[in-house]
């Protein structure tokens, strides 16, 4: 008889370890969630079976933590907190470089030379599609230093900001357009396009810094003096281009 139990208890431990376990969560380095009752694991896999009856197993290297229910309630209740925190962010930058006018610009001369300065503020969604991808609003101030002369301007745009693989550190892509509003006497904003590549830093839930290398391109319409009548000076507008910015910018987001 001894003998008989000796060889049936594996089994009868085996038929009762899900009821002896109970349901536990799973909760996957990815942030998926997997809600049944732990049939095995050892230290390479687990193997959990969900209330409908299906089976999935799990590398270890994969399990951030396995949770009861007890556990898994206020775990879940901060991981809503911490979503309602990442809906909306706010992000600053800060870049420079150098700049290039082209077409029919100020003085006759073309391809003018210089440099750049840029401030920007975003703000918009922070985790679209729950990918990571920023969508929102930019503005800022833009300096530009080309042959002599100065002019700044205000661009209003749509951005979207999207890391290129999931990660808490990841390469990222930017593109954004809209229209720039010239802050210069005598210039006209126009059409306005950027697109930056960089690094993105995930710091913790809310914060992250990114540095990255960005490209940009401003529409010009200057006016000039054309002839003078007496004391009267007519503008005429006959020179217009585009500015073509390069440069490295850093930024954070809260």
């Amino acid at each position: 008889m001894r003998r008989l139990i000796r060889h049936m208890l594996p089994f009868l431990l085996l038929l009762l370890l899900p009821m002896a376990a109970g349901a536990t969560v799973v909760v996957l380095k990815s942030g998926q969630q997997v809600r049944g009752d732990i049939l095995f694991q050892n230290e390479q896999v687990i193997v959990v079976k969900t209330a409908n009856g299906s089976r999935f197993q799990y590398l270890q290297s994969d399990v951030q933590q396995v949770l009861d229910d007890e556990e898994a309630a206020p775990a879940a209740e901060e991981k809503k907190e911490a979503a309602k925190a990442k809906k909306v962010a706010v992000g600053l930058q800060l870049g420079g470089g150098m700049s290039a006018l082209t077409g029919s610009a100020v003085d006759g001369r073309q391809n003018m030379l210089g440099g750049n300065v840029e401030a920007n503020l975003e703000i918009g969604t922070a985790d679209l599609l729950q990918r990571g991808i920023f969508l929102g609003g930019a503005t800022g101030y833009h300096l530009r230093s080309i042959g002599g002369h100065t002019c700044s301007f205000i661009p209003l745009q749509v951005r979207m900001e999207a890391p290129l693989m999931q990660g808490k550190h990841a390469p990222l892509l930017g593109i954004g357009a809209g229209y720039g509003i010239s802050a210069s006497k005598g210039i006209k904003g126009g059409f306005y396009a950027d697109i930056n590549f960089g690094w993105r830093c995930q710091l913790n839930d809310k914060h992250a810094m990114l540095l990255a290398l960005y490209s940009n391109m401003q529409q010009v319409r200057f006016n000039t003096l054309d002839e003078a009548i007496g004391n009267s000076s007519f503008a005429k507008e006959n020179a217009s281009g585009a500015i073509f910015s390069l440069g490295i910018k850093f930024g954070i987001y809260l």
